[in-house]
């Protein structure tokens, strides 16, 4: 999601999550992670995209090791760098586009794009059915960011999958398929996804329609199984699964809305997108063999944030961070 940056306090309750529902380091040899701005640690450096696709410029990563911009759409670490490190690795998975040498695979890759989606092309039309206000909102935000990002140059979900499929293949053909696919079964395949695709959706039909709404989110859902299933079939079992924050209360957004509040019908979108996904998924885990997850809800973390913020104010939860960050060693 290029258009913004979380507040550093999703991604330390997000890395706690999984902290609390991980197996120890040393059963999980590597990480493959897919998905948007969330989880790209450089992918979108090597592509031919738009400025607002990109952050290998300052001032990110300004809090990052040596104030150096890497290419995640943050002031530091992101998610999958939180998650590494409660695993037990050193650093999070290369970008796919960065590695030269199979050797560099087997600890997991980064196949994330930012911007990127499910689905492999969004359309923006229809905007006179937003009111004018959030017409301009999304034009600004979005115009550019959809129409000349995704589907030219940013890597989509089908396109990170098929690129995981050559990287078995390399891995496959240098150690042998029977160690690859041991290695595969053990490994943590994390996703963060379908943001984009909400906001696409929305600004394409203003989701004024309810039951259109409702067939898009299960169009949806049934393009991210297909790809769930794929990487079972390749030989993942373990997966890690990010639903959709409240897309609406993002501070960009809420900043141009005439009270200063989170959008609704966004956030909608994105309840509806979260309940069906996950009782799909766990559907599906009982029909793919040895199938593993866990799904993270991104709406409750973040309402559990606010809450500590109105209640405790802002220096109390900075305190609380820096212990946080100083147990997981990442500062």
């Amino acid at each position: 999601m290029a258009p913004f940056t979380l507040s550093p306090i999703f991604f330390v309750v997000l890395a706690l999550f999984y902290a609390a529902i991980s197996v120890e380091s040393n059963v999980v040899p590597a990480i493959f992670a897919f998905g948007d701005s969330l989880a790209d640690v450089g992918n979108n450096n090597y592509l031919n995209v738009p400025i607002n696709d990109k952050s290998n410029f300052p001032h990110y990563g300004i809090d990052f090791l040596g104030q150096v911009p890497t290419g995640r759409f943050s002031n530091g670490f992101n998610t999958i760098d939180f998650i590494a490190k409660n695993l037990g690795f050193q650093k999070s998975p290369p970008p796919y586009l960065s590695i030269k040498n199979v050797g560099d695979m087997l600890g997991g890759v980064s196949f994330a794009s930012a911007g990127s989606g499910i689905l492999q092309t969004t359309v923006i039309e229809n905007l006179s059915l937003l009111n004018y206000h959030f017409r301009m909102l999304f034009i600004i935000i979005l115009i550019f960011h959809i129409l000349l990002g995704q589907g030219k140059g940013i890597l989509d979900m089908a396109t990170q999958v098929n690129y995981f499929e050559k990287t078995k293949h390399d891995l496959a053909t240098k150690l042998g398929e029977l160690v690859v696919d041991i290695h595969l079964t053990k490994s943590l395949f994390y996703f963060v996804t379908a943001n984009n695709d909400i906001f696409a959706y929305y600004v394409a039909t203003g989701a004024a329609n309810s039951t259109e709404n409702a067939q898009f989110i299960e169009n949806l859902v049934d393009e991210f199984l297909g790809h769930l299933t794929k990487l079972h079939k390749l030989g993942a079992r373990k997966f890690a699964i990010t639903g959709t924050g409240p897309l609406g209360c993002v501070p960009f957004i809420r900043s141009l809305t005439p009270t200063g509040g989170c959008f609704d019908a966004l956030n909608q979108l994105s309840v509806q997108f979260n309940a069906v996904a996950e009782s799909r998924i766990k559907q599906l885990s009982g029909q793919l063999a040895g199938f593993q997850y866990s799904y993270f809800k991104s709406n409750i973390a973040t309402a559990m944030i606010t809450a500590v913020l109105d209640k405790f104010g802002k220096i109390f939860v900075i305190k609380i961070i820096k212990l946080i960050y100083r147990s997981l060693s990442v500062v």
